[in-house]
């Protein structure tokens, strides 16, 4: 089997980062002692790097009931902390409240820009859910090129959670309230995040995003409040074995299927592809823009030519799970035997199944027949 590692697709990514902040290669680590951080007062920020607090914008980072505030609005769009020190393997545990404000994103992040990273985030237009994703070097890898999403029940804009990345030599895992949503076993080096050695976090409005994140609303403000940050070293051996013993609050944590958000963002590569074809080739870019349509269909059903939705009718994304496992599945609606031949103001999700492509012309250019075979 053939691995591929493709940072080039980084760019197909849905905005997974807060910006990274600037750190000396040669910062020191915490050696090898569990630490803890609580917020009772702007002294509690003097082992973190902030940025998006300045200026006009003084009110993005704020220490108030006993708890760092994040937040944004769209004039002072980041607010983000990380570690003056560098990490090294073991457990970053963060007990946080995410904010239900559409566009805002809360991210935790072990890693750096251009660099391997591990990320934890919540949209705030769909706070039941958690978003986990990873890179090397930035790059996403095969077959990872989507995050996994989890669905929480209560919410998690309801109360504080313990959000946890815990790296050794061996697998990533993910925590959600002191449950393992997710892991990552090591199978080659160059496909494995073990390079991330910085934690940063922070809240930032995704509204440039497009559908993903939704539009931060005029006068809304997205936060994200942190009462605890803990970075057990994997070294300290005691309390790393003992690190994840709390008991959870989560009632549920729920793997949700990837195939519509993958299908989002492919789709919207192709899209790109077929409009730039149309300079060139306007038969063949309708041929593609109509196969384009009919898989959007099928995928998405009546969400066809719209943002892939936030998973909410779980009836419809079991079918689409059992559909890719080759199970068998809730009918599909019924199309009636003989389609009307498509017309040209159709558009492309509206069409049925797509016509047969009869033998091409001497130009080799496809030709669409008037009526489907």
């Amino acid at each position: 089997m053939v691995h591929l590692y493709v940072p080039a697709l980084a760019v197909l990514a849905l905005a997974h980062a807060t910006p990274s902040l600037a750190l000396d290669d040669g910062r020191p680590d915490f050696g090898c002692k569990e630490k803890t951080w609580t917020f009772t007062d702007a002294n509690s920020l003097k082992d973190f790097i902030t940025e998006g607090g300045d200026g006009d914008c003084a009110e993005n980072i704020k220490v108030e009931n006993n708890a760092l505030v994040l937040s944004v609005n769209v004039a002072c769009r980041y607010a983000n902390i990380e570690f003056k020190n560098r990490v090294t393997q073991g457990f970053i545990s963060v007990e946080a409240k995410v904010g239900d404000t559409p566009a805002g994103v809360s991210s935790i992040i072990l890693g750096r820009k251009s660099e391997d990273e591990i990320d934890l985030e919540m949209v705030g237009d769909r706070p039941e859910q958690l978003e986990t994703m990873y890179f090397k070097s930035y790059g996403r890898v095969f077959p990872d090129w989507d995050a996994d999403r989890f669905k929480a029940t209560p919410s998690l804009s309801t109360d504080f959670f313990q959000y946890g990345i815990d790296l050794n030599k061996k697998q990533v895992d993910w925590y959600l309230d002191n449950k393992v949503v997710r892991t990552l076993k090591k199978t080659l080096d160059r496909r494995f995040p073990v390079e991330a050695d910085a934690v940063r976090m922070g809240v930032w409005d995704a509204s440039h995003k497009g559908a993903w994140a939704g539009t931060m609303p005029t006068g809304g403000r997205a936060k994200m409040e942190i009462k605890s940050i803990t970075y057990i070293p994997l070294c300290d051996t005691a309390a790393y074995a003992r690190s994840r013993t709390a008991p959870a609050k989560l009632t549920t944590v729920e793997k949700l299927p990837r195939l519509r958000s993958m299908w989002s963002v492919g789709k919207t590569f192709l899209g790109e592809t077929v409009l730039n074809w149309k300079a060139s080739n306007s038969t063949i870019a309708n041929v593609a823009g109509k196969m384009l349509g009919t898989i959007d269909k099928l995928v998405l059903g009546d969400n066809a030519g719209k943002a892939a939705p936030a998973y909410e009718a779980q009836k419809e994304a079991e079918k689409l799970e059992d559909m890719a496992a080759n199970k068998p599945a809730s009918p599909l609606p019924q199309q009636s035997e003989q389609p009307a031949p498509p017309t040209q103001t159709q558009q492309p999700e509206q069409m049925g199944a797509l016509p047969k492509i009869t033998q091409a012309p001497q130009n080799d250019v496809p030709k669409i027949p008037d009526t489907p075979q």
